[in-house]
């Protein structure tokens, strides 16, 4: 399935470039919001990038309160004093403190993509911190109820 939306959106795409001219003096120039799908495809990957940025944005700030916008009720959290299942009020304050005990000097993402589906993606990156410490970072944001929520956090 996320081939097909690929290939329907580079189609879409490439339909517009080789176009361009022919409609570029055109009164009328071409709707594509009219092509079935491609408004989908493209707000869910907009939406997508969107919620990765401001996940990255928080994590490389130290900020618990924006990360925590985006965990889900109950969230799996892996960091050096805390393991396993939390709910989203417990992760934030365990947040909190790791990023009190090691604050954030840069993040930065080594891999990002889609997992089990167009309905999940991850990421993978380096959390280094003021003191010099550094922690590989893996998420996961899922699609539930037609939003996307954190479900697993690890640093490690």
């Amino acid at each position: 399935m996320k081939n097909h939306k690929l290939i329907q959106l580079f189609a879409v795409i490439l339909l517009m470039f080789s176009n361009l001219t022919l409609f570029a003096f055109s009164e009328h120039p071409p709707v594509f919001a009219e092509v079935p799908g491609v408004n989908d495809i493209v707000d869910s990957l907009d939406v997508q990038q969107s919620i990765d940025k401001s996940v990255q944005n928080a994590i490389a700030s130290g900020n618990s309160t924006a990360l925590a916008v985006h965990f889900f009720t109950s969230i799996e959290l892996s960091i050096p004093d805390a393991q396993g299942s939390y709910s989203k009020a417990q992760a934030e304050l365990l947040m909190k403190n790791f990023f009190s005990k090691y604050p954030p000097k840069s993040f930065t993402i080594i891999n990002e993509g889609q997992s089990g589906g167009e309905k999940s993606r991850f990421a993978i990156g380096t959390y280094t911190t003021t003191k010099g410490d550094d922690f590989r970072v893996y998420y996961l944001i899922k699609e539930i109820s037609g939003k996307n929520q954190l479900t697993i956090l690890k640093f490690e």
